[in-house]
């Protein structure tokens, strides 16, 4: 999955924007990658400034933000897409985990 992601989905960070942190920006990741380039999906409504990426669909800041389980599952997705090759390994190996393991998070909610 991790090899096709960035040609099938690629992402071109782009013009400095309000937005939802995504990518290795995103809250959970920055104690794996610390301060860098920040990321968003661009939103009115969103809390942070950095390079524009255009999400997977329109609707992901606004889905993303009433499921913390998706909004996990896209960052990664987006760090990914990215491509830095330390990122894209860690991420993918999360996003592995957390795939196999969202059937008990689903059932727990």
């Amino acid at each position: 999955m991790r090899h096709g992601l960035p040609y099938v989905f690629p992402a071109h960070p782009g013009f400095q924007a309000r937005g939802v942190l995504t990518g290795p920006s995103a809250s959970f990741l920055q104690p794996q990658f610390g301060e860098g380039i920040a990321y968003v999906w661009p939103t009115a409504d969103g809390e942070a400034w950095g390079a524009a990426v255009t999400p997977l669909y329109p609707g992901a800041p606004a889905a993303a933000r009433q499921d913390p389980t998706l909004y996990e599952l896209l960052a990664l997705v987006d760090t990914i897409r990215l491509g830095r090759p330390r990122e894209v390994k860690l991420a993918g190996g999360l996003l592995q985990q957390r795939l196999l393991t969202l059937p008990q998070r689903m059932h727990a909610s």
